[in-house]
């Protein structure tokens, strides 16, 4: 019996939703485990919002299993560290469908992984909810078995550029992302639909999330004239040292974008709390 996409978004309930999917009878014994996969990139500089998620995902299981698991049957979480790397999150993918043998997986949970890996899972016909923002990792046609559980990029982009020029009011902003996948889309897609709106970018670049001084971007933001700097980029390594560079410019700029500039992480590593106010993270907090 196949799975199809109505079969999933009403069987599945939030990361864990892959759990209570109608699999083929003969693909799962009667007491055999559901193995979902789980692809997080659990260290290196695009770990920030895998914390937050890694907590959900673990206490779903052991809330699932602990009143049964599912008709029965316990869920095992396949766990696997990408590291944030497009080329280890494929590799992965491979091992968790060909060794592993999962049933579902969860993840990527960043776009510059799940670009790779989004087609790897469509041929293979496997099942995978991830939160990945970028527009084009949902595809019915292309990619059948992939679903979002979070907002899309624009959605997020919308938002961001509403604040900026609605609610601050600014006219000219800077733009800056990370240089994954994620990051230089992201930053494409944010300077079209601001220059749609009518505000000028001022400058745009994008980041290798480890560069450890942001000054000469920064310099080069200020110096354009940027009233705001909207940030796309999971990293909050690299956030929080934005953030310490405008409080040595003594620049009294916002920042506005990703919801990483929420995350809790970022308290350890700003040099002082007031670095981190003037900041404005669209969607949800890091728990």
């Amino acid at each position: 019996m196949a799975i199809s996409r109505r079969d999933v978004l009403l069987g599945s309930a939030g990361a864990l939703g892959a759990a209570s999917f109608s699999f083929p009878a003969p693909a799962i014994a009667q007491s055999e485990p559901i193995k979902i996969g789980c692809l997080a990139a659990i260290t290196g500089p695009s770990s920030a919002p895998t914390v937050g998620f890694n907590r959900g995902v673990n206490f779903a299981v052991d809330a699932i299993n602990g009143t049964g698991g599912v008709k029965g049957r316990k869920i095992e979480l396949v766990m696997r560290d990408t590291q944030g790397d497009p080329t280890k999150a494929v590799n992965a993918t491979q091992e968790l469908i060909s060794q592993a043998k999962v049933h579902a997986i969860w993840g990527p949970l960043n776009s510059g992984e799940a670009l790779a890996t989004t087609p790897i899972m469509a041929r293979a016909k496997m099942p995978d909810l991830h939160p990945c923002v970028v527009e084009t990792l949902i595809d019915p046609v292309k990619f059948p078995n992939a679903f979002r559980i979070a907002p899309s990029n624009n959605q997020w982009d919308d938002a961001v550029r509403n604040y900026c020029l609605k609610i601050l009011k600014v006219k000219k902003v800077a733009v800056i992302g990370d240089t994954t996948g994620y990051g230089v889309t992201a930053v494409g897609a944010s300077v079209a639909a601001f220059k749609k709106d009518g505000a000028e970018v001022a400058y745009q670049a994008n980041i290798d999330a480890t560069q450890p001084d942001m000054t000469p971007d920064m310099l080069r933001a200020k110096n354009a004239g940027a009233e705001a700097i909207v940030v796309w980029s999971v990293s909050t390594g690299m956030e929080a040292r934005m953030f310490n560079t405008r409080a040595a410019m003594n620049w009294d700029v916002p920042f506005v974008g990703h919801p990483s500039m929420a995350s809790g992480e970022l308290a350890s590593l700003v040099a002082k709390p007031e670095n981190w106010k003037k900041v404005y993270a669209i969607g949800y907090k890091s728990c």
